[in-house]
């Protein structure tokens, strides 16, 4: 979608979004397919401490590794930091 311009990675571990061939036939990066201009990774395990607001905050296979007594201060602050989009995936 055109009004989503940024990205907040959170729990990203080794993610890249301009790592080249995410879109196979093309060669495009992530950020050139989903026609992103910043992308943010939060992922304390690897010391990426920054979490800023972003149209679009994506949270994959991150949940399950939350205390569950934690879980609702996570998922608030997802929905405090996207401002247009939250994708979450929970794997378990």
């Amino acid at each position: 979608h055109p009004s989503i311009l940024t990205v907040l990675d959170y729990g990203g571990g080794g993610s890249d979004w301009d790592a080249p061939g995410f879109e196979p036939t093309t060669g495009q990066l992530a950020k050139q397919f989903f026609d992103i201009q910043n992308v943010t990774t939060f992922e304390p395990a690897r010391g990426q401490l920054e979490k800023q607001d972003a149209d679009c905050v994506v949270c994959m296979d991150v949940l399950e590794h939350i205390f569950i007594s934690d879980i609702p201060i996570v998922v608030d602050e997802l929905f405090s930091l996207a401002k247009k989009l939250l994708v979450i995936n929970v794997a378990c």
